[in-house]
C-alpha cells in the first residue's frame, strides 16, 4: 500500500478489535505512488471489510466467522473443494516452510505458529488446502 508504514499482524485474543486498534493508529508516511510497502494489516481488513458487506451476519457471529463462511460458500463448495478452509481439513496438506539465511528450505514446525496468527492473517491470505483442491481452484480459474 502506497504511503503507509509496514506492519504486520500481532497474536491477540480479541483478534478484529486489536486489528481495527492497529489500523486506527496508521498515519501516511509518504504520498501516494513515493514508495509501496505490503502490508498486512490493511489486507486483512479489506477481507474483513469484504466480508461485512456482502454476508449477512446471524446473531453473535464475528467477522472472522462470516469471512470464513464466505470463503465455503463462495469459493470452496462451488468448486469441490472439501480439503480447503482455514484450519487443515485433511493430514493431505503442505507443512508450512521457510527459508532461512543461508539458502536452506526448512520446515516450520507446528502449524500452530501458522494457526496463531489465524484469527488476524486468514483474510490476508491464510488457506489449508491439499494440491487437488488447488488443482480444482485453478482450473475453475482459467
Amino acid at each position: 500500500f502506497m504511503g503507509v508504514p509496514w506492519a504486520d499482524l500481532q497474536d491477540d485474543k480479541k483478534c478484529e478489535e486489536a486489528l481495527w486498534r492497529a489500523l486506527s493508529s496508521l498515519r501516511r508516511v509518504r504520498q501516494a505512488g513515493e514508495s509501496f510497502t505490503y502490508q498486512n494489516q490493511l489486507v486483512a481488513a479489506a477481507g474483513l471489510a469484504a466480508a461485512a458487506a456482502v454476508a449477512e451476519t446471524p446473531p453473535g457471529e464475528s467477522l472472522l466467522h462470516r469471512y470464513e463462511r464466505l470463503l465455503g460458500e463462495k469459493i470452496f463448495h462451488p468448486r469441490g473443494m472439501q480439503e480447503s478452509g482455514l484450519y487443515p481439513r485433511s493430514s493431505n496438506v503442505a507443512k508450512p516452510q521457510w527459508v532461512g539465511a543461508d539458502g536452506t528450505v526448512r520446515e516450520m514446525h507446528g502449524a500452530v505458529l501458522l494457526n496463531k496468527y489465524r484469527k488476524t492473517a486468514a483474510p490476508a491470505g491464510l488457506i489449508w488446502s491439499s494440491a487437488a483442491d488447488m488443482a480444482k481452484y485453478v482450473t475453475a480459474e482459467m
